[in-house]
């Protein structure tokens, strides 16, 4: 069935409103995917990485909310739950010295105590849920990244090419490890997944666009120790690996090769 309901996919996304197969018949596929995953081994060669990784989610639930960018990894649905949207705006943010004084970079990561860290231009700022500022970390160089939540470390980057983690609770510095004189200023959000946390570093230099990174780290999650490093044909932009749960990671560089 599994099987049957990927080749149906590409078909159902080409149909318009109308037709059974349109974006309601879709989002049932999707539905039906996921589920399909949760229960049963994608062990076929053509599996891509998005449903390994929802299948390894399923096997090992986290216990944040919203630990990625992309939310709960794994996460394959692009519809907002209702009991998100059908309230009044509680409270907003900005910096006490000007709305524009700040810059936000990506959104927030919200662990399982409904706090939410969010990184700008000024640094890391952690609020609980009435919006009240918890804590404030200066990162060790300007970050246009968003950070990652893995356990009681959140974990981010800077265009400095360093690497770092905070404790989500207190927000004092774990560790910081520099891994290249710079790093790309393009938004990335790395992750992490079985202890490793996967980042970019190295400014790429590749013509005629300029930008993005040329290396891509693992590095130990707890300590920071650079496990491994990888260099790319051509820069990764927007680095967002994924994890399919195998040991393994995959992303994207700029000219579309994983």
């Amino acid at each position: 069935v599994f099987l049957k309901v990927k080749s149906a996919w590409p078909r159902a996304m080409g149909q318009g409103p109308g037709h059974p197969m349109g974006p309601m018949g879709a989002a049932f596929l999707l539905g039906s995917w996921s589920l399909a995953l949760a229960f049963t081994d994608c062990q076929d060669a053509t599996c891509s990485a998005q449903f390994l990784q929802v299948q390894a989610q399923a096997r090992s639930p986290t216990s944040h909310p919203w630990p990625h960018f992309r939310g709960p990894q794994g996460q394959r649905s692009g519809a907002t739950p209702e009991k998100w949207t059908n309230h009044t705006l509680k409270w907003s943010y900005h910096n006490p010295k000007g709305q524009y004084h700040n810059l936000h970079a990506g959104g927030p990561v919200i662990d399982q105590d409904e706090n939410l860290y969010q990184m700008t231009s000024k640094g890391l700022f952690a609020l609980n849920s009435s919006g009240h500022v918890l804590w404030h970390y200066e990162t060790p160089g300007r970050s246009n990244n968003e950070v990652t939540l893995a356990g009681d470390y959140l974990l981010g980057s800077s265009k400095a090419g360093n690497a770092f983690a905070v404790h989500r609770r207190t927000g004092k510095e774990v560790w910081v490890t520099n891994l290249a004189p710079d790093a790309g200023g393009d938004c990335g959000y790395p992750a992490a997944s079985e202890g490793v946390f996967v980042v970019g570093a190295v400014s790429g230099r590749h013509p005629p666009m300029p930008g993005g990174n040329e290396r891509v780290f693992g590095l130990d999650v707890k300590k920071g120790t650079k496990l491994w490093e990888y260099k790319t044909d051509v820069p990764v932009w927007n680095l967002t690996p994924l994890f399919p749960g195998d040991g393994s990671t995959v992303f994207m560089d700029f000219a579309g090769g994983l």
